[in-house]
């Protein structure tokens, strides 16, 4: 594409729709596809962390009455030490099922986090190509 055809919004909306696109845009391939990679890699990295707190979620589930019926025990001790320890044991499926919970959502806060600063890299990057452009077309 010429020079002349290209614009800040051109840029700005590549960037919306694929982060990394506004750069390559712009002619900084290398910014473009390293804000690529980054983005499909944090995208991957959500889907794997949102399947594991599935999985403790539905682990917590399957545990949360089995803890509490004294089934860790033999049937000697369920009268003793039955709900001390299955109280134990439910409050580790629980704070497991919290932290990957936690894990997912700082997964996600870090994919937009990427998203708008490689959004707000592609405005900056493309307001100076925009002033480039004018500074040349204005000397000739």
């Amino acid at each position: 594409m010429p020079v002349s055809e290209k614009s800040l919004w051109g840029a700005m909306w590549r960037s919306a729709v694929l982060p990394g696109w506004g750069h390559v845009y712009g002619g900084d391939q290398k910014t473009g596809y390293a804000y690529m990679g980054l983005f499909a890699a944090s995208l991957l990295n959500i889907n794997a962390k949102r399947l594991e707190a599935i999985r403790q979620g539905r682990l917590y589930e399957d545990k949360k009455y089995e803890d509490f019926a004294g089934q860790i025990l033999p049937r000697s001790f369920e009268g003793a030490y039955s709900l001390p320890v299955g109280l134990a044991i439910h409050q580790y499926h629980s704070s497991q099922y919290s932290h990957f919970k936690a894990r997912y959502y700082e997964s996600i806060k870090f994919a937009g986090g990427l998203y708008l600063f490689q959004f707000l890299h592609s405005y900056y990057s493309a307001r100076n190509f925009d002033r480039r452009m004018w500074s040349v077309l204005w000397r000739s």
